[in-house]
């Protein structure tokens, strides 16, 4: 659902795509960064990535900055005065391009959007900040397609209460 668009975008066209991937994004993307830059036209799926080289902080300072709108799920870009910003980070973590003045910015709604019912990564999240709670409040009928959605006659909801009957309760996905 991610490079497979990308493949058939470039075989349709003959164009190569553009994408917003952000090297802090995963170490994988990092070192493709290190590797090929924003451009890496020669590799073999030939991709531009412009926006390597921000991180999630210049884009929340740049939406604050040029007063950009932004979907309803993230809510709204307010200022961190917190000392650490849940592992975000800025070029101004470097001191570079900062008078010692430097703001830190976060949304209020969601931090990061994904496929709505996907549920990697839910067991490191903590009750308060459950992806399927917050989707329960918000969207209540896309939340029910966690009984709807089926395989081989196992709802979503039954194999997630069957993964949280079997782990520690560290590692439980919330529902």
């Amino acid at each position: 659902m991610k490079k497979a668009p990308l493949h058939k975008y470039q075989k349709e066209t003959g164009r190569f795509p553009i994408t917003g991937q952000m090297a802090e994004e995963s170490v994988l993307r990092t070192s493709s960064w290190i590797k090929n830059g924003c451009n890496g036209f020669h590799m073999k799926s030939p991709v531009s990535n412009p926006m390597s080289f921000w991180t999630e902080q210049d884009v929340l300072q740049y939406i604050v900055d040029n007063h950009l709108p932004i979907c309803s799920v993230y809510g709204e870009v307010v200022e961190d005065c917190g000392d650490q910003l849940d592992g975000q980070m800025s070029i101004s973590d470097y001191g570079l391009g900062c008078d010692g003045d430097c703001k830190k910015y976060k949304t209020t709604g969601c931090k990061r959007t994904g496929c709505v019912c996907c549920a990697y990564g839910a067991h490191q999240e903590t009750k308060e900040e459950s992806r399927f709670i917050r989707l329960k409040k918000t969207h209540p009928k896309m939340y029910q397609l966690l009984d709807v959605i089926e395989n081989n006659g196992v709802t979503y909801r039954q194999a997630i209460e069957w993964y949280n009957d079997h782990v520690e309760e560290k590692y439980k996905i919330w529902l």
